[in-house]
């Protein structure tokens, strides 16, 4: 009865309901249009993740940010200083959105200062070729030495310890004739990171996409059968890159050295270039490795430095390629094909595209936004006699394959190369004849050139708090920069990550049995992911993130409040992006 007064009272407050209009609804259900796989959905999360690294303050909170969705790292390709491979220049151009300038002279300005002291310097540099060469010797000699393994060995050991000492004491010589106040570091650590999109999936994301098509469409969420979406299948995503190196020598200022074009000058020459070089293949190919690894950009020193900028580099010409392979393998035919030009040129390159994004991130800018001004850098490599020289200029870092698609190839990066020239040369007997005044002339112009103040400003920094140490909490300082440290320690690449072992794919996956699991002692992770209630962010390493961790016990003085009732509730702080300040 109760029921009936209450529907009676709600009709005279709200009236008979109206009949449905036909206009609102149709005949056939319609739904609202699923994004393509991966397309617009993909992209749309790809500009929120560029939006946050933008609007992080410190640049220790930005270098997380790019690790924190992977905790053991991204499985990236690993591109080595001394290890260049056969055929790999357009692999390196494509890499870096570089091109080279066609022309041996580079765009260095020769002052009357540069060729004054060039004239008074070539008997301090005969002076010093020949101290050096007369007081280097052979090492004392061992038993066990003529072993033919050890041969090469010694002969590498040899080669890369004269080649440091030769440069150390020229660059001290050029350093003080040119009034050159430069930090100089001798085999510091050079890492990058980045993203770059175009390239074919390999077998395993062949696969990997060729299932989840199939799922999509036993689902309903896809029509037609595989075939049907080879677009989707075979479609080409980013690769991470990570390159590691260790220069003999560096030159390091509070400023980068002048540009020689600017953006638009870049984009206008561009445009009348021929279409540049692609390289769509798995760089597998070539022979470079895969690794999970860490994306870390450390430009030879530490954030706050008062000298970032790395502006001078100083190679060896070591290819630590022909020395793995046997001599029948990297055979005469092959090696004439890769010159030793080829090899300085594509280390030129990778090194100088290394160091100027490097040194850029301590400026605010990351692989995710391209820097607002050009920025260069000057590269030598030395086999001991000989040295090539090359200036880059660094001009875009967005190279993942959402920016190709939005700007095109209208924007790439710039290098002036210049093959081998010898230094100085040696007569029949072993002295010296002449040195090269043209290339002593390039060398000390590169040394006069003074930083350009214009370009310090950083748009994508907070304008007080630019790196950790500047935060007034000494608790979120000490431990965030705790974190950064582990984060760029190479141990960190070690990390026993979970795998499936082939027995577990043929068994547990493949082919699942009740008795599958007696003699188990515990669940494998891919099926606690699935069980437990913490999920796949702590069983799969896919999702596990790198601030997932229980953090460290926290003390009463450093807590929020001590009530004696809340003892328990603070225990422990995590510090994570972004930091408060």
């Amino acid at each position: 009865m109760l029921r009936v007064r209450n529907y009676i009272a709600s009709r005279c407050f709200h009236g008979v309901a109206p009949p449905p209009e036909e206009s609102v609804y149709s005949k056939k259900p319609e739904y609202p249009p699923l994004p393509k796989y991966p397309d617009s959905m993909y992209k749309t999360e790809k500009d929120k993740v560029i939006c946050k690294m933008r609007s992080l303050d410190t640049v220790e909170e930005k270098a997380y940010y790019l690790n924190l969705p992977k905790y053991y790292g991204w499985f990236s390709v690993n591109i080595q200083e001394d290890f260049v491979r056969y055929g790999s220049l357009k692999f390196a151009k494509c890499a870096t959105a570089s091109d080279v300038v066609d022309g041996e002279n580079l765009p260095v300005s020769h002052s009357e200062d540069s060729k004054r002291i060039t004239t008074e310097s070539l008997d301090i540099l005969k002076t010093y070729i020949n101290s050096y060469r007369n007081s280097t010797v052979p090492p004392y000699s061992v038993r066990g030495d003529d072993v033919e393994e050890r041969k090469d060995f010694i002969k590498y050991n040899q080669g890369e310890l004269s080649k440091l000492n030769f440069l150390s004491g020229l660059d001290r010589i050029l350093s003080i004739i040119t009034n050159n106040t430069s930090a100089t570091d001798l085999n510091a650590r050079l890492e990058a990171f980045w993203f770059k999109g175009g390239f074919d999936p390999d077998a395993l994301m062949v696969r990997k996409r060729r299932g989840d098509v199939k799922s999509r469409i036993k689902r309903n969420i896809l029509k037609g059968t595989i075939e049907d979406h080879h677009d989707i299948i075979y479609e080409s995503y980013d690769r991470p890159m990570a390159y590691i190196g260790c220069p003999l020598i560096t030159k390091r200022n509070p400023y980068f050295l002048p540009s020689f074009l600017d953006m638009e000058q870049c984009r206008r020459e561009f445009q009348s270039y021929k279409e540049a070089e692609e390289f769509f293949h798995d760089p597998k190919s070539l022979g470079y490795p895969y690794k999970h690894v860490h994306g870390r950009n450390i430009p030879c020193v530490w954030t706050g430095s008062k000298n970032p900028c790395l502006n001078i580099s100083y190679l060896s010409s070591l290819n630590r390629f022909k020395k793995s392979t046997s001599e029948s393998s990297f055979s005469e035919d092959i090696a004439e094909h890769m010159t030793p030009n080829e090899e300085a040129l594509i280390k030129s390159i990778f090194h100088s595209f290394a160091a100027t994004l490097s040194s850029s991130t301590y400026f605010g800018f990351t692989p995710f936004n391209n820097p607002t001004y050009p920025i260069s850098t000057r590269t030598a490599v030395f086999d001991g006699q000989s040295m090539a020289l090359s200036v880059y200029q660094l001009n875009r870092t967005e190279l993942h394959q959402t920016q190709d698609d939005e700007e095109g190839r209208d924007l790439r990066n710039k290098l002036w190369f210049s093959p081998y020239r010898e230094l100085y040369t040696l007569d029949s007997e072993g002295s010296l004849s002449h040195i090269n005044e043209d290339l002593l002339q390039d060398l000390i112009s590169i040394y006069l050139e003074k930083g350009d103040v214009s370009k310090e400003h950083t748009p994508y920094l907070h304008p007080q708090y630019k790196y950790i140490h500047q935060i007034k909490s000494a608790y979120d300082r000490e431990y965030f920069w705790k974190r950064y440290l582990t984060m760029n320690n190479p141990s960190m690449d070690n990390l026993k990550r979970p795998t499936i072992e082939p027995w577990e794919k043929i068994h547990l996956i493949d082919n699942p049995s009740s008795m599958s699991m007696l003699g188990l002692r515990d669940r494998q992770w891919f099926r606690m992911a699935k069980y437990d209630f913490r999920g796949r962010e702590h069983w799969d390493p896919e999702f596990r993130k790198l601030d997932y961790y229980e953090p460290p016990y926290l003390p009463v003085k450093f807590r929020k409040t001590r009530n004696p009732f809340k003892r328990n509730q603070y225990r422990t702080r995590k510090v994570t992006i972004p930091v408060p300040k």
